[in-house]
């Protein structure tokens, strides 16, 4: 039960309680109260009273003492959680009052009232009355009578004994009492008759200590048999069991010790042998004696059994309590009013209940409930008595032992009350009563003895508020937070505090912190409320500093290293704690990324129990759609923010005013508008430097002096004396040195202070002088530099007549000075305030700062003067609290007897979300506590190395597992830098564990490392590089080879490694590298990526290639670049192709990307080379799983393949790459789908290199692949075609190019033929998929600037449509004449003069090459087509207005070539197809000469020449200024003579037409083709008549001789005759009809334009001076020949033009004669007189030979005959003017 020293068992180290609740287990064995032996004495420290403080008489009825209220700690639960009645209907007031207890309750009760609540009430099932009734009842009747007389027979003995002892005379008194006793116990009667008791109290008091020894020795046997018991006696009733306890308390006072046990045998006995107990006012008196006994006596033995009578008492007491709760509990089903059974985001409101134990007017209408009990009462009662005892005031020494009396009684004390809580604590939190009393009275207690300097009672104190922190921290959290910055933090921080002091906090923030649900609930409800302190944050930083010897003051060598571990091992044990909490959260997220494909999934928000993992796991982000992320949540991390930025602000304004105002301002935490809200915040606000502030409020400017008045406006001076008011004034800020800002502060508190204190002086002129000469007093008298100190009188003197002249009571002014002298004003507070983190509180107290360099005796000086203050400032902190509870009404009434309390907010954590927000708290601080740590460790203390290694692996997982992107990138990076691996003689053990848990951690937390993935693998990659230099491994190695199993496959390209000599590292450094090179981790570091999710192993994918890269690139000239991570690349590929295709396409998208990277290194012959094999070693096992029709992974997987080809200059690289693919095709050729169009691709790449060597080799692949594989595998034909269209148009190889034209022209057309393609049946039926490509490429290359190619492929074209196309159905011909054919001749129509009816083009754009592509292949190409339409006409009429429009480009060019080539096609397309054309088809062609003939008329040279022109004649046609004046007349001599010619041989194709096909013609066909040419020499004959544009055109320098168009006109009007004489020589009326009149106007119109021309230049000789615009271009004269001079003659131009026109004339009289008759003579009689005139002038023979058959064929028809016609015609060739005469 106890142990050797008296004190109780200590509680393991992991805090955990019994079960049985206390160290009265009932395991443990009884106690021995037999009496012992005397003992040595023990010395003490003098003698101890009794103990009267812990409870009088008066004190000892129901729970009504003092008149101090008592807290109401009734639950309030949030909207959503209220429960269905409220927890006060359902208890009981207590009966007798809320108040204290009064005198008149103290005395004992009557026998009725003890019966009405005792008696008559059944004792709780399971409670220790109901077994001790049970066990002590009777079986019968004899049994009972046995035990009668036994207790009678002890009584006789008893008494007799006494009677020997008592032989004096001094106690004849009892001596005659105990004879009287005898003699009725002899008689028979009862043992309990009364004069047997009384005998036996009065042996008790008759002081002899024999006497004494067997008279409670007696009753304590009758006790135990239960014959004073007043519920068993029949004659023994409460008064005299009250009697008989008190007795024994009395009779404490001998010296005997045997006396002493007997006394502790008979209160225990009275206690727990009976089955009335003892209660209240007895009870307490009981537990008073056995206190003194235990305090009082000298014998160890007396001392344990005083001690353990008391421990099973009081445990008695408590377990009788809990077991009347428990059966109440059964009984009435109530709810409960445990916090820890609420949800979170339940809100506790803690209430005060100022009169909760007012005695009422009417007990009896209070139901008697569990609330009332008398357990209940005998509870709180010792509970309190308990706590007063243990705040008794002791002298507070180091010196003194642990066994001095004040020491031993505070740790008895203090260990009950532990005991009392471990026991009872969860139904004692569930009171209103005791949770007041731990308020009021258990927590001053803790804070008082956690002041003194004995380290036991510091132990003992401890570990109470442990169990207050385990259990009520919901109902204290004022209280929790006073004594963490009051001790833990103090404790922690301060040079005051002992060695031994600090290392017993640091146990109990172990217990805190092993705590999960404590360690959230202390962040949720203090880090995260505005109005409480941190207590996390500032937790962490202590510690922090306490591992890294910070806040080591003077401590000694040894004991700093044990803080050092201690504060290291708590960091440890939270990062735990932290890991575990958020543990659910880590397993939910690794099977929602198992299951969602390596994406994070949304976890469930259901609620539940706080401890539950899986509702834990309920929600990780705050602000999300879930129960416990909604309101509560969100609402407490906006909190946080906040006062992080109120403590960012407090930082700023700490070292500068302006700028943490400005800063509060930007972030909305005040308005700098309102200089009262400024004041107000400065006030209210904790932190803030004093120095700062009085600085601040002394400033000149208007804001600052703004809020200094607001400030000292907000405080409240009245009826207080001045000095207190500036004293009160001064302690909220450090008053500035400089006089002028202390004039601006006192003048204005002198304002304030008369205006709260009207009639104290005349004026605030007194108040300000007086308030300025006490500043001046107190630096005066308490500044050590001043030597002379001013005395009462000087002061007295100095203040006379500032009364507004008069002068102040001497009275005043004296008591101010001596209040001055006896307490100095502290213009700041130079400790720490309560709630102000580092002293940030005010102006640091320097003696503070130098406590570790004082005496032992100094700085426990120092220690107990800051425990006092820390003391003030607590209570004044609770009595602040206390008034706010009584200041706020409740439900709107304001009365004294029910005052409440400012709600206080307490929540209950169980979202795992808060871990984020405490690590994003504490990350910071604890990485530099790990690095500092990392860095100045020896290799010597390894538990020091590991617990940093072990923290920042923890810290990491927790930041991996919240996706904390900064925090684990920081943690990463470290515990990478810490490895050193870069500089390996550097490396020591600690180095070597840091890789360790970097690999640790990768295994276990891959999934969720994200892009640390790249530090570890940095490291991983740097080890590598270690391995290879201790192993002596050169560069003929590759890094890791060994270890691949990828490596043989691949071999060793171009390796790398260092060549440098591996450092010597010492023994225990080359063991542990050993064994991490060895290590499980390592192996499987890379296999071990198929566990991962989809994500996790993207992550570590795109990781690894960064670092691969950066291998490739750190590497120096002189070595070739590393390959380590390149070939793991591979290996990682390897391992994870069998994931799903989802996510390896995913993965695959990295790689590829990378190993693209690696092909544009520079080095290639090293790292591109090897990329490219480590993709064809890929591939080949990629190939291996089967792909499904329609999916491209083969495809996207093959890709680099690709790019290789792309993206290198590399020939051999090419070369190799193409090596790689001809591999894959001819051995995977069965499993190539997709890959097949890669394949080609690469090819097709290839096809366009540079290097005829490549393109050599390529097309070696591709010409085996078209042997073998066209015709049998499916997926080769049409991307062959492709394939060997790229080749056919290489430029690096015109032999490539012709075979693959050759393939392209005569293998493939005829597989397609013969349906010999592989494709299948279904696509091969779609002609267009076949036949397109290979047209489509033959097609192309008809444009190829190579002209035998050209050739090639134009032949191959058009023999291929010629002998296939007649399977062509007419859809598909127009898709190939106008997707195939029509292309190719796109150059024509950009051509100059090309396309003029969709737009006209400036400049030659097609230049001469198109010309020539136009004279050679375009000519055959068009022929070509012509053949293929003629073949094909049926099939292709459809298509005979897109070829008029092909001829059409071609006939309207401005090259004479082209345009005869196309007016040939035309007259070829019309000949050939003639027979065969639709009416509409020959409107057609009669439409496109006639446009023809309209666009390629030479309008422009119409235009008059300019002066620029003219006077360019005058120079050379050849010089500069001629041409300059060509070009700004825009006329073309080239263009217009070819248009010229196209007119001559449009003019020709209309004969051509006429003649051949006349018969299909209709008239409208004729007449249009005859319109057509009248058009045409019209616009010659226009130029003709024209002489002086002609001669300008000359000058002009266009033509070496003037201009002229004749033969166009004279070639046309014979055309044009022909046409109208053939339609005249048709039978058919409707012909003949429409020629008549045009032919006749035109014959008469060309005979007397002959005649005229031969009257005109009759006699003039002829010259050839002139050149005919219509004379094709090889025979006409020379452009550029020199102008001639020869003579200009009219009339030898005349003469030229007659000659030109005889011809026309012969036609007309040629064609007049073969007319018939009838419409001879019609035409004869028209133009007899023009032809009698030209009987006289012509001169042609031919012109002659012509008219005689004219007028032969007329005197043939006897025209002569008739007079009248002869006259007729007379009178028709007359015309007004002529004054010839018919001849």
């Amino acid at each position: 039960m106890v142990t050797e020293d008296g004190s109780p068992p200590r509680q393991g180290a992991g805090g955990a309680v019994p079960p049985d609740g206390g160290w009265w287990a009932a395991a443990d064995p009884p106690v021995n109260l037999t009496p012992a032996a005397p003992a040595a004495d023990v010395s003490g420290s003098g003698s101890v009273p009794p103990v009267e403080e812990m409870a009088t008489d008066e004190e000892a009825s129901a729970a009504t003492e003092e008149r101090s209220p008592a807290p109401d700690l009734s639950l309030r639960v949030s909207a959503g959680h209220l429960p269905s009645s409220s927890p006060r209907a359902n208890s009981t007031p207590i009966a007798h009052s809320a108040s204290p207890p009064s005198t008149a309750d103290s005395a004992p009760r009557s026998s009725t009232d003890s019966s009405a609540l005792w008696k008559d009430r059944a004792p709780p099932p399971g409670s220790r009355r109901a077994n001790l009734e049970t066990a002590l009842a009777p079986d019968d009747g004899r049994a009972r009578a046995r035990n009668t007389e036994v207790a009678r027979l002890i009584a006789l003995r008893g008494l007799r004994r006494t009677l020997e002892t008592l032989a004096s005379r001094k106690y004849a008194e009892v001596t005659a009492t105990c004879r009287q006793a005898v003699e009725r116990l002899e008689s028979g009667a009862e043992p309990d008759c009364a004069e047997a008791f009384h005998a036996l109290l009065a042996t008790v008091r008759c002081g002899k200590a024999a006497a004494m020894d067997i008279a409670l020795d007696t009753l304590q046997r009758l006790l135990t048999y239960g014959f004073l018991d007043p519920h068993r006696a029949e004659h023994f009733s409460e008064e005299q069991f009250e009697e008989l306890v008190q007795t024994a308390c009395d009779a404490v006072d001998t010296k005997d010790e045997t006396a002493l046990i007997r006394i502790t045998q008979v209160l225990l006995a009275s206690a727990t042998s009976t089955a009335h107990g003892l209660h209240q006012s007895s009870l307490l008196a009981a537990i008073r004696t056995l206190y003194n006994i235990y305090l009082s006596s000298r014998s160890p033995s007396t001392q344990t059994t005083a001690r353990a009578a008391t421990i099973q008492i009081v445990s008695m007491v408590f377990s009788d309590w809990e077991s009347q709760e428990q059966a109440a509990a059964a009984a009435t089903a109530s709810p409960t009013l445990e916090p820890a059974a609420v949800v979170a985001g339940t809100v506790l409101t803690h209430q005060a209940i100022a009169d909760a134990e007012r005695p009422t007017d009417d007990a009896t209408n209070v139901p008697a409930t569990a609330a009332t009990t008398l357990e209940h009462k005998d509870a709180y009662l010792l509970f309190r008595a308990l706590c007063k005892l243990s705040s008794k005031s002791m002298p507070d020494t180091a010196s003194m032992s642990a066994d001095a009396l004040p020491v031993r009684s505070k740790l008895l004390a203090l260990r009950l009350v532990a005991d009392v809580l471990r026991q009872c604590g969860r139904l004692m939190s569930q009171s209103e009563r005791f949770v007041y009393a731990i308020r009021e009275y258990l927590v001053p207690s803790v804070l008082q003895n956690c002041m003194l300097q004995a380290n036991v009672v510091l132990s003992a104190a401890l570990d109470i508020f442990e169990l207050l922190l385990s259990t009520f921290r919901a109902h204290l959290k004022t209280e929790v937070s006073a004594v963490f910055h009051t001790v833990v933090f103090r404790f922690l921080e301060s040079p005051t505090v002992s060695h031994a002091q600090r290392e017993r906090v640091l146990h109990s923030v172990r217990q805190i912190v092993d705590d999960q649900q404590m360690l959230m609930d202390l962040f949720l409800n203090y880090d995260c409320d505005m109005a409480s302190p941190k207590i996390f944050e500032r937790l962490v930083d202590d510690l922090g500093k306490l591992a890294t010897g910070a806040l080591h003051h003077g401590v000694q060598r040894g004991a700093a290293q044990s803080i050092r571990h201690a504060g290291l091992e708590c960091i440890l044990h939270l990062l735990r704690s932290l890991r575990d909490w958020c543990e659910p959260l880590a397993r939910a997220r690794l099977e929602d990324l198992a299951a969602a494909d390596g994406e994070s999934a949304p976890l469930s928000t259901d609620g539940g129990a706080v401890n539950s993992g899986s509702e834990r796991a309920a929600d990780i982000s705050f602000g999300s759609e879930g129960a416990a992320a909604t309101g509560t949540d969100a609402a407490l991390v906006q909190t946080l923010r906040r006062k992080q930025e109120l403590s960012e602000a407090v930082a700023r304004f700490n070292k500068s005013p302006e700028e943490g105002l400005q800063w509060a301002r930007d972030h909305q935490l005040l308005s700098l508008d309102d200089p009262a809200a400024v004041a107000r915040w400065l006030r209210t606000t904790a932190g803030l430097d004093k120095r700062q502030l009085g600085e601040f409020l002394g400033r000149a400017d208007d804001f600052a002096r703004q809020v200094m008045h607001a400030f000292t406006d907000a405080a409240d001076f009245t009826d207080a004396r001045i000095d207190d008011a500036l004293r009160r004034h001064l302690s909220t800020f450090r008053l500035p040195g400089e006089a002028q800002k202390i004039d601006r502060i006192a003048e204005k508190f002198a304002q304030r202070y008369c205006a709260c204190n009207a009639n104290v002086f005349a004026s605030a002129d007194t108040a300000y002088v007086l308030a300025y000469s006490v500043i001046m007093l107190n630096t005066d008298l308490h500044n050590p530099q001043v030597r002379k100190k001013m005395t009462v009188e000087d002061f007295v003197r100095n203040n006379r007549g500032i009364d507004d002249g008069a002068d102040l009571p001497r009275e005043l002014l004296v008591g101010i000075y001596r209040r001055i002298a006896a307490q100095e004003i502290r213009l700041a507070d130079s400790g720490t305030h309560l709630f102000d983190a580092g002293g940030a509180g005010g102006v640091p107290d320097l003696r503070l700062a130098h406590a570790a360099f004082l005496g032992e005796q100094q700085r426990m000086q120092l220690f107990k003067e800051e425990s006092e203050r820390l003391l003030a400032q607590t209570r004044e902190l609770f009595a602040q609290r206390r008034s706010q509870r009584s200041q706020t009404p409740r439900a709107g009434e304001a009365t004294e007897e029910s005052p409440t309390a400012e709600p206080e907010v307490y929540f209950t954590a169980n979202n795992i979300g808060h871990v984020r927000l405490m690590l994003e708290v504490a990350w910071y601080p604890l990485l530099a506590t790990f690095a500092q740590l990392m860095e100045t460790t020896p290799d010597a203390d390894a538990t020091t190395v590991q617990q940093c290694t072990e923290g920042l692996s923890i810290a990491l997982h927790i930041a991996s597992l919240f996706e904390m992107e900064t925090e684990r990138k920081a943690l990463a990076t470290s515990i990478a830098k810490f490895t050193k691996l870069h500089s390996l003689r550097d490396v020591r053990r600690r180095n070597v564990e840091c890789v360790r848990i970097l690999l640790q951690v990768a295994v276990a937390d891959g999934d969720m490392l994200g892009e640390t993935w790249v530090d570890v693998l940095r490291a991983v990659s740097q080890l590598e590089r270690v391995r290879a230099m201790l192993a002596g491994e050169n560069n003929s190695s590759t890094p890791g080879a060994t270890d691949s199993p990828t490596a043989a496959a691949l071999g060793p390209p171009s390796p790398s490694a260092t060549s440098a000599t591996p450092p010597a590292l010492p023994p225990p450094v080359w063991e542990s590298l050993q064994l991490v090179l060895r290590s499980a981790e390592l192996e499987q570091l890379f296999p071990g990526t198929v566990q991962l999710s989809g994500k996790g192993v993207s992550d570590f994918v795109q990781a690894l290639c960064i670092v691969a890269l950066e291998e490739m690139e750190n590497a120096d000239a002189s070595s070739p670049p590393r390959l380590f991570c390149l070939q793991k690349v591979v290996e990682v590929s390897h391992y994870n192709m069998g994931r799903i295709r989802l996510e390896w396409s995913r993965l695959w998208r990295q790689i590829s990307t990378f190993i693209e990277s690696c092909i544009r290194h520079p080095n290639q012959s090293v790292v591109a080379t090897y990329a490219v094999e480590s993709l064809r070693q890929m591939a080949v096992k990629f190939l291996e799983k089967p792909e499904l029709a329609n999916f491209s992974f083969q495809r996207e997987f093959l890709r680099p393949f690709e790019a290789c080809m792309q993206l290198s200059e590399s020939r051999e690289l090419k070369l190799y790459a193409l090596d790689c693919v001809s591999q894959l095709v001819h051995t995977q050729t069965a499993l190539l789908k997709s890959g097949w169009k890669t394949a080609f691709a690469v090819l097709q790449h290839a096809a366009e290199d540079r290097s005829e060597d490549v393109v050599e080799a390529a097309f070696a692949i591709l010409d085996s692949i078209v042997r073998t594989y066209f015709g049998s595998v499916p997926d080769v034909f049409v991307d062959g075609l492709h394939a060997l269209a790229v080749f056919a148009a290489n430029r690096a190889s015109s032999a490539v190019a012709a075979r693959a034209l050759e393939h392209l022209g005569v293998r493939a057309p005829l597989m397609v033929a013969e349906q010999r393609t592989g494709v299948p049946e279904a696509a091969a039926s779609d002609l267009g998929r076949l036949w397109f490509p290979l047209l489509t490429a033959l097609a192309n290359m008809c444009a190829d600037e190579r002209e035998p190619l050209r050739a090639q492929a134009t032949d191959l074209l058009f023999r291929a449509l010629v002998e296939y196309g007649g399977t062509f159905p007419p859809e598909f011909w127009q898709l190939v004449f106008r997707g195939v054919l029509a292309p190719i001749f796109d150059d024509i129509r950009h051509l100059p003069g090309g396309d003029r009816f969709e737009a006209q083009l400036d400049g030659d754009v097609g230049g001469h090459d198109s010309r020539d592509w136009a004279k050679t292949t375009g000519a055959g190409a068009l022929r070509g087509l012509l053949t293929v339409f003629e073949a094909h006409f049926a099939v292709m009429r459809g298509l005979f207005a897109d070829m008029l429009d092909l001829l059409r480009n071609w006939v309207c060019q401005e090259h004479e070539a082209v345009s005869r080539e196309g007016v040939g096609c035309l007259q070829r397309l019309v000949d050939q197809s003639a027979a065969s054309m639709s009416p509409d088809e020959w409107q057609q062609v009669t439409r496109l000469i006639d446009e023809a003939v309209e666009t390629m008329t030479p309008h422009e040279i119409m235009a008059p020449p300019t002066d620029e022109g003219s006077a360019a004649a005058e120079s050379p046609p050849s010089s500069p200024g001629a041409e300059r004046a060509a070009a700004r007349h825009r006329i073309d001599f080239r263009a217009v003579r070819c248009k010229c010619v196209v007119q001559l041989l449009l003019i020709q194709l209309v004969r051509e037409m006429i003649d051949t096909h006349y018969q299909h013609l209709a008239v409208a066909d004729v007449l249009a083709l005859a319109g057509s040419v009248r058009r045409s020499f019209a616009f010659a004959r226009a130029f003709n008549a024209d002489f002086g544009l002609r001669f300008g055109l000359w000058r002009a320098g266009f033509m070496s001789q003037v201009p002229n168009l004749f033969r166009q006109d004279t070639t046309g009007r014979m055309v044009y005759l022909l046409a109208l004489f053939r339609l005249m020589a048709d039978e058919r009326p409707a012909y003949a009809a429409p020629a008549e009149a045009p032919l006749r106007e035109m014959c008469l119109e060309c005979i007397r334009e002959m005649n005229r021309k031969v009257r005109t230049g009759q006699g003039a000789a002829a010259t050839d001076h002139e050149t005919g615009l219509n004379e094709p271009a090889d025979a006409g004269a020379d452009d550029d020949a020199p102008l001639s001079e020869a003579a200009r003659v009219p009339s030898v131009e005349e003469q030229r033009e007659m000659q030109a026109f005889t011809p026309v004339v012969c036609f007309i009289l040629e064609r007049l004669a073969q007319l018939p008759d009838e419409a001879y003579r019609q035409f004869f009689s028209v133009l007899f007189e023009d032809l009698v005139e030209m009987i006289g002038t012509a001169s042609a023979p031919e012109v002659r030979v012509a008219l005689r058959e004219v007028f032969r064929h007329s005197w043939d028809a006897h025209l002569l005959t008739k007079p009248e016609s002869l006259s007729a015609a007379g009178e028709f060739a007359h015309t007004p003017g002529d004054d010839r005469t018919c001849r």
